[in-house]
């Protein structure tokens, strides 16, 4: 009976500890906040291209290969990004993922 109780403590802990390296791995989404909402994500698709990366005339250095002339295309009216030199294509929230290495909840949260 002992090992039982010994083993449903040490559980126990060891269920702790993972709550708190997950909020550590995870601090921008709260356990219980996780879910965002269709306007959330229309919210963040619409966040202004232009506020993300540093253009000229609507060009910019792709963040995503070495190169040293703009081939990264900002569309304002469609609010999207495309590099003719890579080939990546995407809206704010694909950006937000890719480049500040974020899962899609954190990247509309961030955006919205």
């Amino acid at each position: 009976m002992q090992a039982d109780i010994f083993i449903g403590e040490d559980i126990k802990e060891t269920e702790e500890r993972i709550k708190t390296i997950d909020q550590y791995l995870q601090p921008d989404i709260p356990e219980t906040s996780g879910r965002i909402t269709d306007q959330d994500i229309e919210s963040a698709k619409n966040y202004p291209f232009e506020n993300l990366i540093e253009t000229k005339r609507g060009f910019a250095i792709c963040p995503f290969h070495q190169e040293k002339t703009a081939s990264f295309y900002i569309n304002k009216k469609k609010n999207y990004g495309k590099c003719f030199g890579c080939g990546w294509f995407g809206d704010t929230i694909q950006f937000v993922m890719q480049t500040e290495n974020k899962t899609f909840i954190q990247a509309v949260k961030m955006l919205k």
